[in-house]
């Protein structure tokens, strides 16, 4: 059975939706044709939330928040997989927890502020952050404690 993957899908209009719900009808007496898996922001539930007809027919799962050990792991993964092979914060320690305090353990957010902080240690010339800088991002990110 075909899946149809959307991302960034609170984008979507609500035409675009409609035409989801409509697409949703095509099955056979055992099988649906065709399903969507919709991955988007929290705005995108909202957006699904007020079209009861498609609402109806969708199982909704949300994104919880990491722990801070995971969300260590997941940045120290992705930095090595980058090619980082340094520490990326002077105090680790202290860092990670600032991070997670302003991230709320949300991988997006996060990332988010591990790029501004790849991008600013990039033009300084400098390896690691510290956590000063991961606290000015965040809250250049409107992150809030």
């Amino acid at each position: 059975m075909p899946v149809l993957l959307i991302d960034e899908a609170q984008y979507m209009t609500r035409d675009t939706l409609k035409l989801i719900h409509y697409l949703l009808n095509f099955e056979t007496n055992t099988t649906k044709l065709l399903q969507f898996v919709l991955v988007g922001q929290e705005e995108l539930g909202t957006k699904i939330i007020k079209y009861k007809e498609l609402a109806s027919r969708m199982f909704p799962i949300a994104m919880n928040a990491m722990s801070p050990d995971d969300l260590k792991d997941m940045i120290s993964f992705r930095l090595n997989i980058a090619g980082h092979k340094d520490e990326l914060f002077e105090d680790s320690e202290e860092a990670y927890k600032m991070l997670y305090t302003y991230s709320k353990g949300l991988p997006r957010d996060a990332i988010k502020v591990c790029f501004e902080l790849l991008i600013e240690l990039a033009a300084e010339g400098k390896k690691q952050a510290t956590v000063q800088q991961v606290e000015d991002i965040a809250k250049g990110q409107n992150l809030r404690l």
